[in-house]
């Protein structure tokens, strides 16, 4: 545990991506696994532990949810305990996990994996609700099983077969959520790390792998990118809260094909298939890697190139929107705004669904120059000192304002280690399981007494999201 460690420092989070498969159901107390450090790990400038590093762990524990009688989250916990450098050496880890990029599921202060209440999703509302205990209510809550068709069986007096008949459609109708855990290979997250004394010692007296870029490349690329900075708004002119900051440098199709390797998907466009594909994704808790984005403008216009990443979820993505913006020194030059959405939300006045955004901006370019760094797609990285600064609607957004640039280099796409998603047992099991946990869920929360107690909680959330 970090509370172990005397002596140790905390840091800056490690970023790692797994290389084995874990999941809830399969994978065992003491089972193996590996991670690659995505970038360098920097402590007082210098190199800590480099990009390239495994990070080997064990699973302490796991928590299949099975039919749902006992459980219904799955939850998984992580040993980290040793990393090995590209040179061979193995040295004692003290981390635990942080948080799992992108994912659904939620890690706790104490470093545990909880996995969703899969009956607690939006096709749940279909349920029904219960206002205040009644004399037969066992009757009742099995009732409300059958969904927003109660009131019509109760009208229509349907009995037993309507019921069933309704219950069936619903089955039928509504994707449940897969409410197990599954980690494939390529799943990246974040590490509290605390170095022991000795080691920081040793970190001190290393050397530190950053250059300093050339400084008449960064002046002038500086001066030319100081007329062209405008903000980013909506089609009807309103400031969004997205701003410029990553600059790349490269051919279109140079651009595409490095993206690609990297990891990320170029958007759909919008249209009534790809608003019901997200709609269904958001149901159902699953991903939609290549989703449409919201229509934002730089200049007038809506971008040219769109790349996001996502994991096991529709609701949060990394994406980064670029227009191209002529030349410099010969090079294309394109203006990006990367931003990273932490939520979906339900536009009742437009009916239609938008992501809100993490208020802090810059972890979204570092997500960027991260994943194109490891994949060795980029160069020449550095950080150019936004001139000026752009008007603000107001929203709270957190920046140094300084902007990336990186030289697009050629590269190609690690082999892939993708495992297909599975769905766990047979149908009947799936099915027992589906009724078990939606019939917990409608007993427990949909009731006045649960929404009273929610809401008082809402209260004390002072998160701020930015609706995009």
């Amino acid at each position: 545990m970090l509370s172990a460690v005397a002596g140790a420092q905390t840091g800056p989070p490690l970023e790692v991506r797994l290389k084995t498969h874990l999941t809830s159901y399969s994978s065992k107390a003491g089972t193996p696994f590996e991670c690659v450090v995505l970038r360098d790990y920097l402590r007082s400038g210098r190199v800590a532990i480099p990009q390239g590093s495994i990070v080997h762990g064990t699973v302490r524990r796991a928590i299949s949810v099975g039919i749902g009688l006992r459980h219904e989250r799955a939850a998984l916990e992580l040993n980290f305990d040793s990393y090995e450098v590209p040179g061979g050496e193995r040295i004692p880890l003290a981390a635990s996990l942080a948080s799992i990029d992108n994912a659904r599921e939620h890690v706790d202060r104490n470093g545990r994996i909880r996995g969703v209440l899969a009956a607690n999703n939006p096709g749940n509302l279909l349920n029904g609700f219960w206002a205040r205990p009644v004399q037969n209510f066992a009757v009742r809550s099995l009732i409300g099983l059958t969904g927003a068709a109660n009131q019509i069986w109760v009208k229509y007096s349907l009995g037993p077969f309507g019921a069933a008949g309704i219950f069936a459609a619903h089955c039928l109708f509504t994707k449940f959520p897969e409410p197990e855990i599954q980690l494939p290979p390529g799943t990246d997250m974040k590490l509290a790390v605390r170095l022991p004394e000795m080691q920081m010692l040793q970190v001190a007296a290393g050397s530190t792998t950053q250059s300093a870029p050339n400084p008449e490349f960064a002046d002038g690329l500086k001066e030319w990118v100081a007329g062209r900075l405008r903000p980013i708004t909506y089609a009807n002119g309103r400031i969004a809260p997205d701003e410029l900051n990553v600059i790349l440098l490269g051919s279109r199709a140079q651009i595409i094909s490095d993206f690609t390797a990297a990891g990320w998907s170029e958007a759909d466009q919008r249209t009534w298939g790809t608003s019901s594909r997200v709609y269904l994704a958001f149901s159902s808790m699953r991903s939609y890697s290549s989703a449409p984005v919201s229509p934002l403008l730089y200049r007038g216009a809506e971008p040219d190139l769109v790349f996001e990443k996502s994991f096991d979820t529709v609701t949060q993505r990394h994406h980064v929107r670029f227009w191209s913006a002529g030349e410099f020194q010969g090079e294309p030059v394109w203006l990006g705004a990367a931003t990273h959405d932490s939520g979906i939300v339900f536009h009742t006045a437009r009916f239609t669904f938008s992501h809100k955004i993490d208020s802090n901006i810059d972890l979204e370019r570092d997500k960027v120059e991260t994943d194109l760094g490891f994949a060795g797609c980029s160069q020449t990285a550095l950080l150019l000192p936004r001139p000026g600064s752009l008007a603000r609607t107001g929203q709270r957004i957190s920046t140094d304002n300084n902007l990336l640039v990186l030289a697009m280099r050629p590269c190609e796409a690690a082999p892939s280690d993708n495992v297909p998603f599975e769905r766990p047992g047979n149908r009947a099991s799936r099915l027992a399981r589906r009724i078990v946990l939606e019939t917990r869920n409608y007993v427990l929360r949909d009731n006045a007494y649960y929404w009273a107690y929610h809401l008082l909680r809402s209260k004390h959330d002072h998160t701020n999201p930015l609706s995009n």
